[in-house]
């Protein structure tokens, strides 16, 4: 299994039309079983001016959003290693998970089972189209995987 590279950086969000990602102090070491690279992760920070109602606003492609702030809570992902960020996924303070590609139009909630999430675990391109994101929610560990759709989160890791 390779394992995923974590790359220095900063820039997050959520929420509002927006999103971001990282992998939290504590979590298994994140890898990938299939036979495609590992995708590059890098922990977002802040990125612009806070307001009174988002403390922690992030801007990717032209899109604001908000994230809750703390460790583990927007990342930047590379996924095909190219060495440009594909997507950005983070937690929004109410909780809810968002997420914001090139192209997209504004942020958008990861759907299928409206999820939640205290911090994110880890994320995996297992195979080519195929991604997985893993979040750590009151207690337990929920995962939803992207294959053409998303699946909708249930119990479980990536891997």
């Amino acid at each position: 299994m390779r394992t995923l590279q974590k790359a220095a950086l900063a820039a997050a969000a959520a929420l509002v039309g927006l999103s971001a990602a990282t992998t939290p102090a504590g979590a298994a070491p994140v890898s990938t079983g299939g036979d495609q690279a590992a995708p590059i992760i890098s922990e977002a920070g802040p990125t612009g001016v806070p307001t009174a109602s988002c403390s922690h606003p992030i801007k990717r492609w032209g899109y604001w959003g908000c994230y809750k702030g703390g460790p583990a809570t927007a990342y930047d992902i590379d996924w095909d290693r190219n060495g440009t960020w594909d997507q950005t996924f983070v937690i929004a303070p109410n909780r809810e998970i968002w997420h914001v590609w090139k192209g997209a139009g504004s942020w958008k909630e990861v759907p299928y089972g409206h999820g939640y999430a205290d911090h994110f675990l880890q994320f995996d391109a297992p195979g080519a189209g195929v991604r997985c994101v893993a979040v750590w929610a009151a207690g337990r560990n929920y995962v939803n995987v992207f294959a053409k759709t998303w699946l909708g989160w249930q119990g479980g890791l990536c891997y």
